[in-house]
């Protein structure tokens, strides 16, 4: 074994072992219900949705696309991204998302993914989904 081996795998196992300790942990406070699986429990605020859209943005489209144009258009194409996470994703929810959301609540779903996987009428698509 190289001195570099032996390291590497002893913090590889260590990481597991912190996941897995953190994962059973998780398991005995949870809830067994699709609410809180799907939406962890309606319990995280508003900071780490904004936080999700940020990291959804930051795809092929902020990390490829962008720099592709500005390749070709020049650096004043870094704009064209601004607008789109600053008005395109709260239009978005406001829109599409809220509406979504409360017609899925009136159904009695807990998500929207639950309402459409159920309106598919295919049982392996909306295994997850159930009624509360």
């Amino acid at each position: 074994m190289s001195q570099v081996f032996l390291p590497f795998v002893t913090v590889c196992l260590v990481y597991v072992a912190l996941v897995l300790a953190v994962g059973a942990a998780a398991t005995r406070r949870a809830a067994r219900s699709p609410e809180e699986y799907f939406l962890a429990g309606r319990g995280l605020g508003t900071g780490v949705l904004f936080m999700a859209l940020f990291g959804t943005n930051c795809t092929a489209f902020v990390l490829v696309g962008i720099p592709g144009r500005a390749y070709t258009d020049g650096i004043g194409v870094f704009g064209l991204n601004a607008p789109i996470v600053a008005l395109g994703i709260p239009l978005s929810f406001w829109a599409i998302g809220a509406p979504a959301r409360r017609m899925a609540r009136r159904l009695g779903f807990p998500s929207w993914c639950c309402v459409t996987s159920r309106r598919s009428e295919r049982p392996w698509a909306s295994w997850p989904c159930s009624r509360r």
